[in-house]
């Protein structure tokens, strides 16, 4: 469904029933930190639909690799090499190592709890 030029209630009312929606909707609202938050919280895939800005907020990335690990394929370089955000991923989604940095590929703990929550996340693991 097309929500381009929807009123926010709307907007919001469809990305908290499927947060995927937020493909459908303008700029401005991928740029709105209340709809964008509804929607990863939804779904954390999401985040592949904000703002650039948004996949650059440690907070809006963090709700969303909780929701979903994989989400963070979606988040800005500089979160994919932050230990915290990376380490909620790999402990919702172990495979959301593939999405880390090198540095943190090669972490042992951050590994660690990947492979723990996904035993195939050990492709994924960079030797130290």
């Amino acid at each position: 469904q097309d929500l381009r030029g929807a009123d926010r209630a709307d907007v919001l009312s469809a990305v908290r029933a499927d947060g995927l929606t937020l493909r459908n909707v303008d700029a401005l609202t991928r740029a709105d930190e209340d709809v964008v938050r509804v929607a990863v919280q939804q779904n954390g895939l999401a985040l592949k639909f904000a703002h650039s800005d948004l996949q650059a907020d440690r907070d809006m990335v963090l709700a969303a690799v909780r929701q979903d690990g994989r989400s963070l394929a979606h988040a800005s370089q500089k979160l994919r090499a932050s230990r915290d955000v990376v380490f909620a991923a790999v402990l919702q989604h172990g495979l959301a190592l593939e999405f880390a940095s090198e540095s943190l590929r090669a972490d042992r703990g951050v590994a660690m709890a990947a492979v723990s929550q996904d035993g195939y996340a050990l492709k994924f693991v960079c030797p130290a």
